[in-house]
């Protein structure tokens, strides 16, 4: 044989030599514990609203307000009318 042919040769299986890896263990298995669903923690609940108040509502309270205002003057005039006679005696 040729010396550049044996040398060739020589390079060819020193790579392959090289290139040789050897195949690690594999990991042992992760054992993963799943909770019961029972037991699970539960997300905290969020607070409630205060239910809103309908325009009938609204106009209901301004009824009564309007109302009540109305009974105040009353009163308040009486309270003048009985003023002013009781200077007028």
């Amino acid at each position: 044989m040729k010396s550049p042919y044996l040398l060739l040769a020589l390079l060819a299986a020193g790579a392959v030599a090289c290139t040789k890896t050897v195949t690690p263990a594999p990991a042992p298995a992760v054992k993963v514990e799943v909770q019961n669903p029972v037991e699970a923690p539960r997300p905290a609940e969020a607070p409630v609203a205060a239910p809103a108040t309908g325009a009938a509502d609204i106009a209901k309270s301004g009824a009564e307000a309007a109302k009540a205002g109305a009974e105040a003057a009353k009163a308040r005039a009486e309270a003048l009318k009985a003023a002013a006679d009781a200077t007028k005696k």
